[in-house]
């Protein structure tokens, strides 16, 4: 049943793992995140920590999490390798992940025709889809389904695919053989922990976000503190380098074929975007995974990466 079952997600995405639908065992870890304030202002996170410690609090009954993976790397070239072009040029840096249509929906798509599927093959089971919208700590339920280990930059990497991965699940009553966990391979590399320009890294899986670039040009429209700031070099949306840096990601581009980048190739020319009206702002984030930035946050943005350039001290 298992290996029929990861055929049919095979079709929709590019990994797939079973885990038992219990306590994720970072919980306690979580938790103490939250209490220390890493979290930021991110106040929905305090808000579900109840329900992501329960996954029957989503799905009475739920026995099974159907942990799956979609990979979304292209040929587009990494920020570490076109950086001194994009200071000359005056080009900002739209994480990869952001880049083209929103992947909440695509991924919701795919779980719909999965769980047609699957619903028709058990009819007597639920199945709930889940995004990362929904309360559910993925990398913990991902590494627990064999997917990829945890990294020092705390993110999921997959042998195979790196670390450029939409983790999404399907919890389901149907009860299943767990996969088994991987073990760790990041071994005595410290590259990602290294190059966070910001220091957002207190030790190794130990993220402050109050200091990471993709909090404060993702999650926090308040201005940020100057000193940070500077280091956030040509970055507009989110930050890519702990991930960039990472010899997985390398490895796994030199060893399969990429995917075709799509229309956004996610370079921005700055002084152009700097000179556009909030509704063209707005009309360029509609669609994508950027439309939960509002034009005022996106261009407070543009100006902290222009001032960058243009300071004599720039430390990005």
């Amino acid at each position: 049943m298992e290996a029929k079952i990861k055929d049919l997600a095979l079709k929709y995405f590019d990994q797939v793992g079973f885990a038992k639908a219990t306590r994720p065992l970072t919980m306690d870890y979580y938790d103490s995140w939250i209490k220390n304030g890493y979290h930021g202002n991110m106040e929905y996170l305090r808000r579900h920590q109840n329900r992501k410690s329960n996954p029957q609090s989503l799905l009475p009954g739920a026995r099974t999490w159907i942990t799956l993976a979609l990979d979304y790397d292209t040929g587009e070239p990494l920020s570490l390798n076109i950086k001194e072009e994009m200071l000359r040029e005056k080009k900002g840096w739209i994480s990869r992940y952001a880049r083209n249509g929103d992947y909440h929906k695509e991924i919701a798509k795919r779980h719909e025709m999965l769980v047609g599927e699957l619903s028709l093959m058990f009819p007597g089971e639920k199945f709930l889809g889940c995004v990362d919208t929904k309360p559910v700590l993925e990398r913990d339920v991902a590494q627990q389904s064999g997917l990829g280990w945890i990294g020092k930059n705390t993110c999921l990497i997959n042998k195979d695919l790196g670390s450029f991965l939409f983790l999404s699940e399907i919890l389901t009553t149907l009860l299943m053989v767990a996969d088994n966990p991987v073990a760790d391979h990041c071994g005595t590399c410290t590259k990602c922990l290294d190059s966070c320009p910001t220091g957002a890294f207190i030790s190794p899986r130990h993220l402050d976000a109050t200091k990471c670039i993709s909090y404060w040009t993702i999650e926090n429209e308040t201005p940020p503190p100057l000193e940070l700031a500077k280091k956030f070099g040509t970055n507009v949306f989110g930050c890519d380098i702990c991930q960039d840096v990472c010899p997985w990601n390398s490895k796994s581009r030199r060893t399969r074929q990429l995917k075709t980048p799509g229309e956004s190739s996610g370079i921005l020319d700055l002084e152009k975007f700097s000179k556009m009206s909030d509704e063209d702002i707005q009309e360029f984030l509609d669609g994508t995974a950027m439309d939960r930035a509002t034009p005022q946050h996106f261009r407070q943005n543009i100006e902290i990466t222009l001032e960058n350039l243009r300071r004599d001290s720039y430390e990005g």
